[in-house]
């Protein structure tokens, strides 16, 4: 999967990308699997009238998330950029 090790501390570099890897599915596959329970547990057929009252609280938190997820696309964006076209 790796190539040959040409230094004396490689196998450790080869460890760390393994666990690294590693670490990421099992991350995005819990991940996808709260996903998933959350989409069936509060699906609309079981839940015709979700909350229709909405605290304001909330609603300053969601748009603050919005405003995070914004700023990260831009952040991915310009360093995709940055890392494509820095070669």
């Amino acid at each position: 999967m790796l190539p040959i090790d040409i230094s004396e501390h490689g196998y450790l570099v080869d460890r760390v990308i393994k666990f690294s890897v590693g670490g990421g599915v099992i991350i995005g596959i819990v991940s996808f699997a709260i996903l998933f329970y959350i989409l069936w547990r509060f699906r609309r057929s079981k839940n015709p009238t979700p909350l229709s009252d909405v605290p304001p609280l909330l609603k300053k938190v969601v748009y603050i998330d919005f405003v995070m997820i914004i700023f990260d696309l831009i952040l991915l964006f310009v360093s995709t950029y940055a890392w494509l076209f820095s070669l």
